[in-house]
């Protein structure tokens, strides 16, 4: 049996000998849960007669209310620098909604938060689930830092 070790960064925190992988597996991803309701691209971007495109109020409260579960959730930490992969569950009213359409503006959200660009996104995975319960609407996402295939 290993002896437990210090954790560096809590004094008098002692780290059993699979923490130190939680440790790192929590510093390398970030889960995020939103409740409210889901706002698809089509819906959030509007055009002006003059057919300039602008935001919808709504999809405008949908970015920065999940921006805002997404800087708590990052607890401090920078954006990650790297290729990351999101994985997202999305829970609609109805079986009519479309599991892509609120996908863009989610990744645009989580942009300085989360990680620096959308530009590092290499994998996406979306499920779509339908929930009777009004509280239950909304998302819930993981992103995880991917190897660089430049890394040794």
């Amino acid at each position: 049996m290993s002896a437990p070790r210090i954790a560096q960064d809590r004094p008098g925190a002692i780290l059993s000998p699979g923490a130190a992988s939680r440790a790192e597996e929590w510093r390398q991803s970030v889960y995020v849960d939103y409740r409210g309701p889901l706002v698809s691209t089509n819906a959030a971007y509007k055009k002006t007669r003059t057919g300039q495109f602008y935001m919808s109020p709504e999809g405008k409260a949908f970015k920065m209310a999940l921006a805002f579960a997404a800087r708590g959730a990052m607890q401090g930490r920078p954006p990650f620098a790297g290729p990351v992969s999101v994985m997202v569950d999305f829970w609609f009213r109805s079986a009519a909604n479309d599991v892509d359409g609120p996908l863009k503006l989610v990744l645009d959200s989580l942009e300085g938060q989360v990680f620096t660009n959308d530009r590092q996104v290499v994998h996406v995975s979306a499920a779509k689930h339908i929930s009777d319960e009004p509280k239950m609407v909304g998302l819930s996402l993981t992103v995880k830092q991917v190897p660089n295939e430049d890394d040794p």
